[in-house]
């Protein structure tokens, strides 16, 4: 089974603590979408589980446990969230370059298959045309120069 951990909320940067305590008791219960009382056991042991994908704007809370993590035989990689829209359309965010080295360090120790680069959504509004996604992008490609990574987009109108 393939988790997608955390694509509904950021699990990695504010739920971090809980993660992991589900993972070490090896279960979750999650409510069914149509009927919220109902609650389904889902089970989180690293012999039912073939990966954990995190999506994350910021893994750094993760970071210390992902050792912890390999020791217990999970497999998992990293979808990060970089996109250049700063605390005005991202509250609570990290700074770019602070996200970016915590990229950088994380791709050079798991490697580049654990590690992929979102750009999404691209929003494009009068402040954001191409133009300014396409500039954004290409100033920060020298950062991915020693980093083998692959990166992902999607485009919001």
């Amino acid at each position: 089974m393939i988790v997608s951990a955390s694509r509904r909320t950021d699990l990695p940067a504010f739920y971090t603590p809980w993660l992991l305590r589900r993972l070490g008791e090896g279960e979750v219960l999650v409510p069914s979408p149509r009927h919220p009382h109902r609650l389904s056991r889902i089970p989180l042991t690293p012999d039912v589980v073939d990966c954990l994908v995190f999506w994350t704007k910021n893994p750094t809370p993760l970071l210390p446990h992902l050792r912890e993590l390999e020791q217990s035989g999970y497999s998992f990689y990293f979808q990060i969230t970089l996109t250049p829209y700063g605390s005005q359309w991202e509250p609570g965010v990290p700074a770019v370059t602070e996200r970016i080295a915590v990229f950088q360090r994380l791709a050079s120790v798991l490697g580049p298959g654990q590690v992929v680069w979102r750009y999404d959504p691209v929003l494009l509004s009068p402040q954001w045309t191409v133009q300014a996604h396409q500039r954004a992008f290409e100033g920060w490609l020298p950062c991915w120069r020693d980093v083998r990574t692959r990166w992902f987009s999607a485009f919001w109108t």
